[in-house]
């Protein structure tokens, strides 16, 4: 997973989450960026169900300089249980 809080000049945007499998074993990744007050799911990507190699869309929106947000990253299946890893403190 990849989190880009500012844009750069390679043209990636900023408040963006994106998610990458590049392993041929049966297992996608899915992340999602998490209000640490609320619990409440801000914004999510997988690769679930998607041939490797994927990258998915920078899953984007703009948030106030500074924000904070908890990331968590999975790896499983679309129908099966998940191993999930985080918090990681994030910021806007």
């Amino acid at each position: 997973m990849n989190w880009n809080a500012d844009p750069d000049s390679f043209g990636t945007p900023g408040d963006a989450l994106r998610a990458y499998d590049g392993a041929a074993d049966g297992y996608g990744i899915k992340g999602a960026t998490i209000w640490p007050s609320t619990n409440g799911t801000e914004r999510t990507v997988s690769t679930y169900g998607h041939a490797y190699p994927y990258y998915t869309g920078w899953n984007t929106g703009n948030l106030t300089e500074g924000t904070s947000l908890d990331l968590y990253g999975c790896v499983g299946k679309s129908a099966g249980p998940e191993a999930c890893a985080g918090p990681i403190d994030i910021k806007a």
